[in-house]
């Protein structure tokens, strides 16, 4: 009898702190600034923990991007991603975060030509998580900043788990949720790690 009262106390007590987590974890991730904030203050190394969470996601970003290519779901250099685009066969492009700016808008440019006409299910997203020694990791290569993701798999994997990572460090700026939904669902850009149609400016 005793033995069965200590058993529904313990399970209670459980399913309180269960509740508790859930109440106070969730507010925290809702303000994830200002949870690091809170933590600097307290001594707590989180903002150390914060950045080995990023450098996790980006090399699991490299990883899929190296599977991809393995795969032959990649090409890479202005003039072949330029073909692909020719030709229609890009899922998405890829761009240094540190590239130049007009070889960007140039290859934009030739997205949004072959994506006119009102046709939304062909626009190209966009993905500029990666710096272009990042993805010199990834391709085996030097000097890479444009890419482009063709159809498969691995190329799927690569661009989810790109957006994961992008998502990451949107949680860690300083916007209010209500902003930072806006601009997951409009595909805005966010500083220099952005994800967006190339249908957008």
């Amino acid at each position: 009898m005793i033995n069965g009262i200590n058993d529904e106390l313990i399970l209670a007590a459980r399913l309180l702190l269960t509740a508790l987590f859930l109440i106070f974890g969730w507010r925290k991730l809702r303000d994830f600034s200002g949870t690091v904030n809170q933590m600097v203050q307290l001594g707590v190394p989180m903002p150390a923990l914060a950045a080995d969470t990023e450098a996790l996601l980006v090399r699991s970003a490299i990883e899929a991007l190296a599977m991809a290519a393995k795969a032959g779901q990649v090409v890479s250099g202005f003039s072949k991603v330029e073909g692909v685009l020719a030709l229609r066969q890009a899922k998405a492009l890829i761009h240094a975060s540190d590239g130049a700016a007009d070889g960007i808008r140039k290859l934009d440019a030739i997205a949004r030509q072959k994506t006119g006409n009102g046709d939304e299910s062909r626009e190209i997203p966009l993905a500029t998580a990666l710096t272009s020694e990042q993805l010199d990791l990834a391709l085996g290569r030097s000097n890479v900043i444009h890419a482009a993701v063709l159809a498969g798999p691995a190329s799927k994997t690569f661009l989810s788990r790109s957006h994961v990572l992008v998502r990451y460090r949107m949680a860690d700026d300083d916007k209010t949720e209500g902003h930072v939904a806006k601009n997951t669902v409009e595909n805005s850009p966010i500083q220099t790690v952005r994800t967006r149609t190339t249908q957008q400016d």
